[in-house]
């Protein structure tokens, strides 16, 4: 982020002394979508649970990234800006009366890492383009999935992915990555019939012809073709403008594509893959119960459940991750026998068409 933050400045100022204000508008745009949809939400649990130093240094680029963010938009946002430092900077800063009195950021060169920001653009599009690809088969992202396939086409994205893929595990909830060169091994390839030129050929037969090229295999009707010209199929000749030669992902796998890469999805999901599903949904409505109940992030619960088999099944297999990502400090089956909390919360949930009951009963803070 301090590397991107002083790139921002070197583009924003190339911009203005261009006279090419679209450009330096386009940097702060890109700039903060990438600051709130991007660092901020991958940095929360440094924010919430990071260890003392972490916290410090987490909040400290934050700061410094907000301030120089502020003084940037000055000339383009001058009413915001102002409101920003009014309210944030100037009292810590102890600063001039106005953000407009302020010395405009200048670039510390010291600071661009350039092959970092190259890598995390790499990323960033990788998540993207996993998330489009998982919406094609409406595989929710709660949902794990076994395994993600980058193909990649420019060099140094191979080494973005080993570096930050737990990252990318995390952004696209896969348990493996890898990287490979060329898409064929995903890809299978399908015949289908050109009629406009079987009709004149074939005539009378030419729907039988069709029907035997549907159900050939593409990709020996292809090596025929690429050996010879020509194919046979069940005695009839074929010349390559008999056939159209559809290339398609191989069952079990989705894909998207961007401009210089491309990444696939195994969708295929067992029985394991199904129960951390489950799981993830489970604690999903116990945060929003936490919610409900106003409770502090740090504010331990007991958690009682019963309903739906399959659901009771998945929350006692993944007992230990559902109590850690919602500060359970007891996940039981049934209802308690008292409730030790002042306010409690009891409410009924579908899950995938299954029905579960969850009571949330806070634990006293001073326990």
């Amino acid at each position: 982020m301090l590397s991107r933050k002083n790139s921002l400045i070197h583009n924003v100022r190339e911009g203005l002394e261009e006279l090419e204000i679209h450009k330096s508008t386009r940097a702060i745009e890109r700039f903060v979508d990438e600051l709130s949809n991007w660092y901020l939400r991958r940095s929360r649990r440094r924010f919430w649970e990071g260890s003392k130093e972490e916290k410090e240094s987490a909040y400290n680029t934050l700061y410094e990234t907000l301030f120089t963010l502020t003084k940037v938009m000055a000339p383009f946002t001058p009413f915001l800006s102002e409101r920003f430092y009014q309210k944030l900077f100037q009292e810590v800063e102890n600063g001039p009366e106005s953000v407009h009195m302020l010395d405009y950021p200048v670039l510390n060169e010291k600071k661009v890492e350039k092959e970092l920001e190259e890598h995390m653009d790499t990323v960033i599009k990788v998540a993207e383009l996993g998330r489009n690809a998982r919406q094609k088969e409406d595989i929710k992202l709660r949902q794990p999935l076994d395994e993600a396939v980058v193909v990649k086409n420019e060099d140094g994205q191979e080494e973005a992915v080993e570096l930050f893929q737990d990252i990318l595990k995390d952004e696209l909830n896969v348990k493996r990555f890898r990287v490979i060169e060329n898409e064929g091994e995903l890809l299978h390839t399908r015949a289908e019939p050109n009629y406009s030129s079987l009709g004149p050929k074939f005539k009378g037969e030419a729907e039988k012809v069709a029907e035997l090229i549907e159900e050939s295999d593409g990709e020996d009707l292809k090596a025929q073709f690429e050996e010879s010209g020509t194919a046979r199929v069940n005695g009839y000749e074929l010349d390559e403008e008999d056939v159209e030669l559809v290339k398609e992902v191989k069952e079990g796998y989705t894909s998207s594509e961007g401009k210089d890469i491309k990444v696939f999805m195994n969708t295929t999901i067992d029985e394991e893959l199904r129960t951390e599903g489950l799981a993830r949904d489970v604690v999903r409505r116990i945060q929003t119960m936490r919610k409900e109940l106003e409770l502090g992030y740090t504010q331990n619960i007991d958690t009682y459940y019963e309903g739906n088999k399959e659901l009771e099944n998945a929350i006692q297999q993944m007992s230990d991750y559902i109590q850690k990502e919602t500060l359970s400090s007891s996940i039981q089956k049934g209802g308690p026998s008292s409730l030790s909390g002042k306010e409690y919360l009891e409410k009924e949930w579908s899950i995938e068409s299954k029905e579960i009951t969850f009571i949330v009963d806070p634990i006293p803070l001073e326990q």
